[in-house]
């Protein structure tokens, strides 16, 4: 895979973090054609670059978004 197609991946998943029915880390490997492993550390690279991702108590993962709110 090259690196256009991993970029491509992670936009997908902020997409799909962004906006409900929000998923578990299999159910986003499936629909990004993927391994959980991967989506693992897709995740841990959004949190390194600022998204804040969060996961409900049925470990669904989804992103806080702030939009429009100044600190």
């Amino acid at each position: 895979m090259n690196d256009q197609q991993k970029l491509l991946r992670v936009f997908r998943l902020i997409r799909q973090l962004s906006q409900p029915p929000y998923r578990t880390a299999p159910q986003l490997a499936k629909l990004l054609d993927t391994t959980p492993r991967t989506v693992y550390r897709y995740l841990l690279l959004l949190e390194e670059i600022g998204y804040a991702v969060d996961k409900d108590e049925r470990n669904r993962y989804f992103l806080i978004l702030n939009w429009g709110k100044r600190s």
